[in-house]
């Protein structure tokens, strides 16, 4: 656990257990996992580092943490040298590359793949500033195709698959501002060679929403969901569409979970001045719904809803067994 909270993987129990949220997370993502394994290995059997006997093995300090900690004494261990790994970081390397290929639809450049890794780490950068795991700002889908399609303008970002206004609005100057310093400032955002490209990216992602599927709620996309305390139902129902396949798969509305909840007496309507008003009924406050009293500049008060972590999960279930 701790080796992937520093190595800033992406797993159901990284997630389940916040340590995305820690402020080390991801922090030595370029070194590799079996040199970390070492460094562990050599802590433990030097007794920097113990491990309980409970049923739950727990990771402490010893007393000769301390002196690492607190009066900076080096620790020194021999590590094999690279050559001996050099077969195995290849390997590693290809299934990587592959897996690059293989979601985006296109062979990356070592460029390309230079790029991904710069752009990886402000992604990183951006989710520590914000406390929240590094999919939530782009996933790696969205990553790849910023790689291939190198936007340097509003348009071209806009272009890309998971980047919409709302994105573009909260990361796309940062990551346009990445593009463009590593790629060259070329203007229109691209050299003539590279337009058809670009133009034929922006035409099949055009083409493919006539085939989209309807919204479906998966285990793999219920995997990636992050729950926050509190949220609005149009911050939650946009961070799940944030996460889904853009490209094969229509976007969840807001209107379909609010006739849910409405289906399962969460909410009551009322009429006022001939206008339908929604209020929060005592099935909403048992399923983790809370009403907040606003004033609008006119002095007219209104209620705010916000969706509890309970509330979150259930609408979750609701869209697996709908």
């Amino acid at each position: 656990m701790i080796i992937d909270t520093v190595h800033g993987a992406n797993t159901a129990k990284i997630r389940n257990y916040r340590m995305d949220q820690s402020p080390h997370y991801g922090e030595l993502a370029k070194v590799p996992a079996y040199k970390l394994r070492q460094v562990m290995n050599h802590l433990m059997l030097n007794e920097f580092l113990m491990v309980t006997n409970d049923e739950y093995a727990i990771v402490k300090l010893t007393e000769k943490s301390g002196a690492v900690l607190l009066n900076d004494e080096a620790v020194v261990m021999k590590m094999a040298k690279e050559q001996e790994h050099l077969a195995k970081v290849k390997e590693e390397k290809k299934t990587r590359k592959s897996k690059l290929s293989g979601v985006s639809g296109a062979s990356l450049s070592e460029a390309d793949e230079a790029l991904f890794e710069i752009l990886r780490a402000l992604r990183t950068e951006i989710a520590k500033e914000e406390k929240v795991p590094p999919y939530i700002v782009f996933s790696d889908k969205t990553l790849i195709h910023m790689c291939v399609v190198k936007p340097r303008t509003k348009t071209e970002m806009l272009s890309v698959s998971g980047v919409g206004e709302f994105k573009y609005e909260k990361y796309g100057e940062r990551f346009l501002d990445c593009v463009r310093e590593e790629c060259g400032d070329l203007g229109d955002g691209y050299t003539e060679n590279e337009e058809p490209a670009v133009k034929e990216i922006v035409a099949k992602k055009a083409n493919t929403r006539k085939t989209k599927t309807e919204f479906v709620m998966t285990k793999e996309l219920e995997e990636q969901i992050y729950y926050s305390k509190r949220i609005s139902i149009s911050d939650f129902v946009r961070h799940i569409n944030d996460l889904r396949d853009e490209e094969a798969m229509k976007r969840l509305t807001i209107k379909l979970v609010e006739e849910k909840l409405l289906e399962a007496g969460c909410f009551e309507v009322c009429y006022a001045n001939g206008v339908a008003l929604r209020r929060l009924a005592d099935k909403g406050v048992d399923f983790g719904i809370e009403a907040e009293k606003r004033v609008s500049e006119k002095g007219n008060e209104y209620d705010v809803f916000f969706y509890l972590e309970k509330a979150q999960k259930d609408i979750v279930k609701w869209l697996l067994d709908s």
